[in-house]
């Protein structure tokens, strides 16, 4: 009896038998995902192995031509550019973002010292005169 369970091999994830007119695509895509997971684990566990043997492994198989890339392989790579490309993305926005803030404060400092007056309610020339000084030097430069 013990050596007919042994030969038996087991029959995977089963759902509760439903009717022939039922909708059944919710089973399917869970039992999709589940031997997804199972094939990812799976390959997971091939690949991690002690660095001797690897070495070992390695040194042996110099003369057989570089595999080919598994379909597991293929979508981490996929997986890899999206979050570099998306990362990328969130430090541009970060710096435009810095940069807008940083311009608003500019133009804040600016209208503060343009709009100071003297103690008669004239204009403080300074201001203005140095404004349009480093608006000729920002011209001059570009």
């Amino acid at each position: 009896m013990a050596q007919k369970d042994m030969n038996k091999r087991k029959g995977g994830f089963k759902f509760r038998a439903l009717p022939e007119h039922a909708y059944q695509g919710k089973a399917k895509k869970i039992k999709q995902d589940l031997i997804l997971k199972a094939k990812t684990k799976k390959h997971f566990y091939k690949t991690v192995k002690p660095d001797e043997y690897r070495k070992k492994k390695t040194e042996e198989d110099t003369s057989k031509p570089a595999p080919k890339k598994n379909h597991l392989e293929k979508l981490y790579e996929m997986s890899e550019e999206k979050r570099k490309r998306k990362e990328e993305m969130i430090h541009q926005k970060q710096k435009k973002k810095e940069e807008h803030e940083r311009k608003i404060h500019d133009r804040i400092e600016t209208r503060k010292q343009l709009s100071k007056r003297t103690k008669h309610g004239q204009p403080v020339m300074k201001n203005h005169v140095s404004h349009l000084l480093s608006k000729v030097k920002k011209e001059m430069g570009s």
